[in-house]
């Protein structure tokens, strides 16, 4: 019986650290463009900023503190905390939506 535990916790265990081991390193603020033609803010896990700037299509972003819509381009996308949007609309919608 105990050694039937110590093998389900060492595979529970490996799988975690595999899960853990693939998260992206970084979070990004994308200021983007919505179907509807709205600024909007998408946060991406991304490793780099390309990949973040590709993945934020198609994805919900921020419109208002509390209503989203599907993001159709992205104008700029900067790594948070520590980082400014350029567009003082944009870096205000993003300051406005709690994380």
């Amino acid at each position: 019986m105990k050694l039937i535990q110590l093998v389900i916790t060492l595979i529970l265990l490996s799988v975690v650290m595999s899960v853990q081991a693939k998260m992206p390193k970084h979070t990004y603020a994308c200021h983007v463009q919505t179907v509807d033609n709205e600024l909007g803010i998408a946060f991406m896990q991304a490793d780099q900023k390309p990949k973040a700037e590709l993945e934020a299509i198609g994805r919900d972003a921020y419109v208002a503190r509390d209503r989203t819509q599907k993001t159709a381009s992205v104008v700029e996308c900067v790594r948070v905390p520590g980082n400014s949007l350029s567009n003082p609309i944009a870096q205000q919608l993003l300051e406005s939506i709690p994380r």
